[in-house]
């Protein structure tokens, strides 16, 4: 996604919080194969470019915003941090 590339992905919780369907990426269901290949024919339509480009183009905006390492960080360290 920060990269701009077009994201398929598939249906667990950590991806729905970063891949809107249909607005950032697309979602395939889990375990599913047959799910998994239309996800990547619509990515990979050519008459559906523009529809990809946007996507991809909203899912690196949303990294921009939410991804931010140094609030990441210090959630992080506090996670990992040894309690008393």
């Amino acid at each position: 996604m920060a990269c701009g590339a077009p994201v398929v992905a598939s249906d667990t919780e950590g991806n729905r919080a970063w891949v809107l369907r249909r607005e950032t990426g697309r979602i395939f269901q889990t375990g599913d194969p047959t799910s998994l290949a239309e996800a990547i024919t619509e990515a990979l339509d050519p008459t559906r470019t523009e529809e990809t480009r946007q996507m991809a183009t909203k899912g690196c905006t949303l990294v921009e915003e939410k991804a931010d390492w140094a609030i990441n960080r210090t959630r992080l360290l506090t996670a990992l941090a040894p309690r008393p």
